[in-house]
């Protein structure tokens, strides 16, 4: 219910940044541990490329730094000043030998990003099995 209240805030309140359809696209073909993903946004104040984007696994940061969104806007050929679009990324997990999980187990994966002006976006997730 919370994620609920969030999403609707978002959505009334224009300036925040809106994260949606968030997708995994597969594995990259040469690494199954680097993860390929798109997401629309929207961001009427246009400032979400000054911004950064931050991966979570299960809800908890991944301990990487948050990436710069401007790197992203340019690898997805978008203008840095957009006010929506499809960013497309990737995400690389690591899997320690020690505590390799079961194959079928699950796990989340969600992003939060944060616009130039420090507002944050609600946190789409998707549910991804270990298949290996």
């Amino acid at each position: 219910m919370v994620a609920t209240g969030c999403l609707i805030e978002q959505e009334r309140t224009t300036t925040l940044p809106l994260l949606t359809n968030l997708n995994f696209d597969g594995a990259a073909a040469d690494s199954p541990t680097v993860l390929l993903f798109s997401m629309d946004f929207r961001d009427s104040d246009r400032n979400l490329s000054a911004g950064t984007l931050k991966p979570l696994i299960n809800g908890k940061p991944t301990g990487d730094e948050p990436v710069p969104l401007q790197d992203l806007f340019i690898a997805s050929g978008l203008p840095l000043d957009t006010a929506n679009g499809t960013l497309e990324f990737v995400l690389e997990v690591q899997i320690s030998d020690e505590n390799r999980p079961e194959p079928g187990s699950t796990f989340d994966v969600g992003f939060e990003a944060t616009d130039g002006d420090g507002n944050v976006s609600n946190t789409p997730t998707s549910t991804l099995e270990i298949s290996f």
